[in-house]
């Protein structure tokens, strides 16, 4: 209980030294019959409220890992994402110990989709016939890579990327072969890039353009690798 000077009617209990004092007629000047102390002297005890303790932060899991690279795409299974690595491995060292480059099935196709483009954009013109072959070798994978974007299927994206860039392979070795005219074509016909090189004055260029193409080849199978690489490794 407080000592504030009027306060009568109740025994007190000195707030200093703890005794009890009997008096029941406070005043102003009171003190305590043990210590001494004015009552009125004293502290008066804080009518605030108390300052609750900060508690202690609630542990809490750590946050999941967000995908910050185009995070719309489907999730890339590790199961899918290991068979693309070991199946693009096993085209480039196809690639690379075949005698001639060629792959049968692969290019086969690719050589499908070239006679193909020659009949197609034939239509429009003898000039875009002449470069309908490579154009249609081009334009299927790029279409197929297109329609994955849109679908958001990694993997199949990827892959498509791998395919167009394998096709700079093939070309190349079409383009090198301009001035030798070695390699057997569709039908015994025209050699498409002996024809494009003369009208481009590059003709004594063949190879070089070749070599360049090839490497183009190489880099973009190689950056789409990455790409599914990335987008794997950013949602783990």
């Amino acid at each position: 209980m407080s000592g504030e000077s009027g306060e009568t009617g109740m025994p007190k209990l000195c707030e200093k030294c703890g005794t009890y004092d009997p008096t029941y007629e406070l005043t102003a000047d009171s003190c305590c019959p043990c210590c001494g102390v004015v009552y009125a002297n004293l502290p008066q005890p804080s009518t605030a409220s108390p300052v609750p303790a900060a508690s202690a932060p609630i542990p809490t899991d750590p946050p999941a890992a967000v995908d910050t690279v185009e995070p719309d795409w489907e999730p890339v299974k590790p199961a899918e994402f290991w068979a693309s690595v070991a199946a693009v491995g096993v085209l480039f060292a196809l690639i690379l110990f075949d005698d001639d480059g060629f792959l049968l099935l692969l290019d086969g196709a690719n050589l499908a989709f070239h006679e193909a483009g020659h009949i197609f954009f034939g239509l429009l013109g003898m000039t875009l016939g002449l470069y309908g072959g490579t154009l249609g070798q081009l334009v299927f994978p790029i279409v197929a890579g297109i329609k994955f974007r849109q679908q958001r299927q990694a993997v199949a994206f990827a892959l498509s990327g791998v395919w167009l860039f394998q096709n700079f392979l093939n070309i190349a070795r079409y383009m090198a072969d301009a001035r030798a005219k070695a390699l057997p074509l569709v039908g015994g016909g025209e050699h498409d890039w002996y024809h494009i090189f003369t009208r481009w004055g590059l003709l004594d260029s063949d190879t070089t353009i070749a070599s360049m193409t090839q490497t183009v080849g190489w880099l973009g199978m190689l950056g789409c690798v990455l790409w599914l690489w990335r987008r794997f490794n950013a949602q783990r």
